[in-house]
């Protein structure tokens, strides 16, 4: 058994090469490394974390640092938003909120909580979108924090931000360059994927496969297209162990950042941060941040590189195109003959 989670860590970065996810990389950490786990109901949890999560906006909005910073717990790890670098541990915490603070006087912060899971009786993830109202403006950010349940009542124990676009209304051509075969593949594991546009091109289908020796093949579909509502990119996402996710899509610098939720065939949850860095038109640079599953923080992983391939219908099309190719340099050729020979026939025959 220890072998084989050996071999599970080893393949997690290609595993989850799987474009959207966590999918392949956090389903298979979570079946192999955890216990699975039947997401808790108790409406006094829930109402607990809510007062928790009230009197963390009331200390926020006084400015009261020390306050604050006790609604951490000791080794918390808040994620910046700006850099994605980890600040670990209740003091961290504070000194960077005191500066926060010395930088906007007058900041003021709103929540809008979405959601709130209870994990087990101890651990909840809560989702939802936060506004900080400065003199400049308004910023604006998508959230999840871990809560733990302590001795002395709910605390956070980590945070996940993430800044929403300044745009609405993005279009989906913007990802017309993911459309087509992709793969990678080494001694461990295949990851195959193919993107195509649906009818009208409203929506973008993209269908994978990842085969690891010994282990059970994954399969699955994820549907990307434009929220109506909030003109958002949004995907939904289904694998064949019955795991679902649903993620938003955004772009900044270039890169595409995608932030995914998932809910585990155990019926676990978990999230990550996925980034795709397009470099031309035959690759793409992927990795995989701020990873959650089950309430705990999992290591962030290394950047791969992912290339296209030619599928049956591209292979078929260059064909056509080299036997077109080649027929039109024989016709080429057959001219160039045909008028040599009605010059020599116009000379005048040698004495």
């Amino acid at each position: 058994m220890n072998d084989r989670r050996t071999q599970v860590k080893r393949l997690l970065p290609r595993l989850s090469l799987v474009w959207m996810l966590v999918a392949a990389g956090a389903l298979v950490q979570a079946q192999a490394l955890v216990q699975a786990q039947t997401p808790v109901t108790d409406p006094t949890a829930e109402q607990a974390i809510i007062e928790t999560i009230r009197s963390y906006v009331d200390a926020f909005n006084r400015r009261d640092v020390d306050a604050v910073s006790n609604h951490w717990a000791e080794n918390a790890v808040m994620l910046a938003m700006d850099t994605q670098e980890k600040i670990v541990g209740r003091e961290a915490i504070r000194e960077d909120f005191s500066r926060q603070f010395k930088a906007g006087p007058k900041s003021q912060l709103e929540v809008n909580v979405t959601s709130i899971r209870l994990v087990t009786d101890t651990v909840a993830v809560e989702d939802g979108f936060a506004t900080v109202l400065r003199d400049e403006g308004a910023r604006q950010s998508t959230y999840s924090v871990v809560h733990i349940k302590q001795k002395d009542g709910w605390k956070i124990d980590s945070v996940r931000e993430t800044a929403m676009p300044e745009e609405s209304g993005a279009q989906l051509s913007q990802l017309s360059w993911l459309v087509g075969s992709w793969a990678d593949t080494d001694e461990d594991a295949t990851v195959e994927s193919q993107v195509k546009w649906a009818r009208n091109k409203k929506f973008l289908t993209m269908s994978f496969r990842v085969d690891v020796p010994d282990a059970t093949l994954l399969e699955g579909t994820q549907i990307i297209g434009v929220d109506p509502a909030t003109g958002v990119i949004r995907s939904w996402l289904f694998d064949s162990d019955g795991g679902i996710g649903q993620g938003r899509w955004s772009s900044k610098d270039g890169k595409w950042i995608v932030e995914m939720n998932m809910t585990l065939p155990t019926g676990e949850l978990a999230s990550a941060v996925n980034v795709y860095t397009p470099i031309d038109a035959t690759r793409y640079t992927w990795r995989s941040q701020s990873r959650i599953v089950a309430g705990q923080f999992l290591p962030d992983m290394d950047e791969v590189l992912v290339n296209r391939v030619a599928d049956q219908a591209d292979q078929a099309d260059q064909a056509d195109q080299a036997e077109q190719a080649e027929q039109a340099e024989q016709a080429e050729q057959a001219e160039q003959a045909e008028q040599a020979e009605e010059k020599s026939e116009g000379l005048p025959k040698p004495q």
